[in-house]
């Protein structure tokens, strides 16, 4: 305790004593033990404490419990001292203990808020802004057309919904959807005459058959005609404006010998494959009736006959002779016969 506090008792305890000398002044002696005791107490505390100067902080045990009827950390430091909203004014909130705890129901925390029949649309959430919702890419609105619902041919007939400006644009220009006209190959010959292909009057084939720009008509099969339920078939003749001659066959004699087939393409220079030619034969025999004929082959060769009529006289003979396969002819002389010529006029293709 300090001088001050010291001085300030001593100054209460004086002032009490003159109170009570005032008292006995006007009642009578008060009694011998409270104002004796009380007195000789006193003064004995003044005189220790003025005399002897005693301070508080000089005595000893003042780390003892003497005063329970104060408070210490023990008796202070309880819950039940501390009621909240009594003695604690909690001017902080924020320094409460537990905030995270969900303490007051009454109010709404997360669970409690989000829940979606607490947001009814177009009630307590305005939907100001159609973007800011979730969802936004779910199927919701089946009245409209989304890419499935819309991309279906039932949703687009030709000629109504789809206005088709540009044919070409169109799929499927390949398919044989037009059965009113006629149908082309994939591809043709030039200058090919076109012929059907079947009896469905619509497809058209290709053909061997051409006509160049000069009108010129070239087959490269054979020419037939059809009569009486029978084909026939025709050939075109090739004349010649200077015949075919050959060394072999150029003033040669001929004799039983030369009894064979005739190579025209290599003896002649005759295209191969020919059906027929156009022949002249000359001979100049010294006996009469000597005679050297031409045919298809050794059966049937006397197709053509050149005979002599007169020994030493020359003889002649033109006419058409067919040939074999081959396009050859078959050469039959009688006997010896002298200075034959042959001639190849034209052929038939």
């Amino acid at each position: 305790m300090a001088l001050d506090d010291t001085k300030t008792l001593a100054e209460r305890i004086l002032r009490l004593e003159q109170k009570l000398h005032r008292l006995e002044a006007r009642k009578g002696r008060p009694s011998v033990e409270l104002f004796d005791n009380s007195a000789i107490r006193n003064r004995k505390i003044i005189d220790d404490l003025l005399v002897h100067n005693h301070t508080h902080a000089n005595l000893s045990g003042l780390d003892a419990d003497d005063h329970t009827q104060y408070l210490n950390t023990t008796r202070h430091d309880v819950t039940d001292r501390h009621t909240l909203g009594t003695v604690v004014p909690h001017d902080s909130h924020s320094s409460l203990s537990n905030l995270s705890n969900d303490d007051h129901t009454q109010y709404l925390n997360e669970t409690r808020h989000d829940t979606t029949d607490r947001h009814a649309l177009g009630t307590v959430v305005p939907h100001d802004d159609h973007g800011l919702l979730s969802g936004l890419g779910d199927d919701d609105h089946t009245q409209y057309l989304n890419t499935t619902r819309h991309d279906t041919t039932a949703r687009h007939t030709l000629g109504t919904v789809v206005p088709h400006d540009d044919h070409g644009s169109l799929s499927g220009l390949a398919d044989d959807d037009h059965t009113q006209y006629t149908k082309h190959p994939a591809s043709s010959t030039d200058n090919a005459i076109a012929r059907w292909d079947g009896t469905g009057g619509r497809t058209i084939q290709n053909s061997g058959v051409t006509i160049d720009d000069s009108n010129n008509l070239l087959v490269n099969g054979n020419y037939q005609t059809y009569k009486n339920s029978t084909t026939y078939t025709g050939y075109l003749f090739v004349p010649l404006t200077t015949p075919l001659t050959s060394t072999s066959w150029d003033g040669d004699t001929k004799t039983t010998a030369d009894r064979a087939i005739v190579d025209l393409s290599a003896v002649f220079g005759v295209p191969d494959g020919v059906k027929a030619v156009l022949m002249t034969i000359q001979t100049q025999a010294d006996a009469v009736n000597d005679y050297i004929r031409f045919g298809p082959n050794s059966t049937y060769n006397y197709a053509l006959t050149c005979r002599t009529p007169v020994a030493g006289q020359i003889a002649h003979a033109t006419g058409v002779v067919p040939c074999d396969s081959n396009g050859d002819v078959y050469c039959y002389p009688s006997g010896t016969i002298e200075n034959v010529y042959v001639y190849i006029w034209g052929y038939w293709l």
